[in-house]
């Protein structure tokens, strides 16, 4: 890792969302290479703690496997791991999934 901050930007309906944003350094077949992407779900934040919190993960000098793509090394890639937002989504499907199956063993008893 080189560096990591957050950057804050206009969202498409005019919020102001929070990005972690890192730079990291990997070698590639001899040769140097700086990447910037990170990956695995919206990583973008509505709160600057948030975004903090995913950004101080990736503290400059640790290090971290890279998913390379070698045709095209500028979409390298580094999985940040799970979010709130991906846990919540995660629970509200399981939770969803869970109440359709309800719903149906119990229609399917009253035939």
């Amino acid at each position: 890792m080189v560096s990591a901050a957050v950057h804050e930007r206009r969202g498409s309906r005019g919020r102001t969302l929070f990005e972690p944003v890192v730079q990291f350094r990997y070698n590639l077949q001899g040769a140097d290479v700086l990447g910037h992407r990170l990956a695995f779900g919206d990583v973008t934040a509505r709160s600057r703690p948030e975004a903090e919190q995913v950004a101080s993960r990736f503290c400059p000098g640790s290090i971290w496997s890279v998913s390379i793509c070698e045709r095209r090394p500028e979409l390298s890639v580094i999985h940040s791991g799970p979010t709130r937002g991906l846990w919540f989504a995660v629970c509200f499907f399981a939770g969803y999934t869970a109440l359709s199956v309800v719903f149906v063993v119990d229609a399917y008893r009253g035939l």
